[in-house]
């Protein structure tokens, strides 16, 4: 199967790029349940596309989510400059490791965008001690640790790591953070490499 992973889908900018392309199954992850429920709004009629309320991170369970701004981002860590962090909501999370194990396949061709406010390193260490990593054939990743104060070396070291076991930049890409048709040209521009 050939499948899409919207890992941080916040308001649905991702599932609006990717709805229409050949895609046999679109997984939108989104922990918030304001966006959550615009989600459901915008594409829950869509038969390819399954909406998960939870996050993936690197273990399963609730966690904090600190935020909210112009833009209604949030993350489960608050030192983030960007986020509000008087604004608290408690999600569920899902160890990404485990829920790939279980719904992915060997022979899946599997894209994933990974947008989470600084847990894609939790997210991409969590896969590469698994090995799950490997059943990605391209991701695209906005390395918003950089943003958080004290957490910036978190980037390099999760680089490091994907590249130690040969998960290369021939297999994912930076992505930066957009919305609008900007947004849907960067995930073209991807998926055409």
């Amino acid at each position: 199967m050939r499948i899409f992973l919207d890992i941080g889908a916040h308001n649905g900018h991702t599932v609006e790029a990717v709805a229409d392309m050949d895609f046999d199954q679109i997984f939108s992850f989104e922990p918030m349940p304001e966006q959550f429920a615009e989600l459901e709004r915008r594409f829950g009629y869509l038969p390819n596309v399954t909406l998960l309320p939870f996050g993936l991170s690197n273990e399963t369970g609730k966690r904090s989510l600190y935020g909210s701004n112009n833009n209604l981002e949030a993350s489960v860590y608050p030192t983030g400059a960007t986020v509000d962090e008087s604004f608290v909501t408690r999600c569920d999370f899902v160890s990404a490791s485990e829920w790939f194990a279980a719904n992915l396949a060997d022979e899946d061709t599997v894209y994933a965008k990974i947008n989470c406010e600084g847990s894609e390193v939790d997210i991409l260490n969590d896969l590469v001690e698994s090995g799950e990593i490997w059943k990605i054939h391209s991701v695209t990743v906005c390395f918003d640790v950089q943003n958080i104060p004290g957490q910036e070396h978190r980037e390099w070291e999760t680089r490091q790591a994907m590249d130690d076991i040969g998960f290369n930049v021939g297999r994912w890409h930076l992505f930066g953070a957009a919305v609008g048709d900007t947004h849907r040209d960067r995930i073209l521009d991807w998926l055409a490499s």
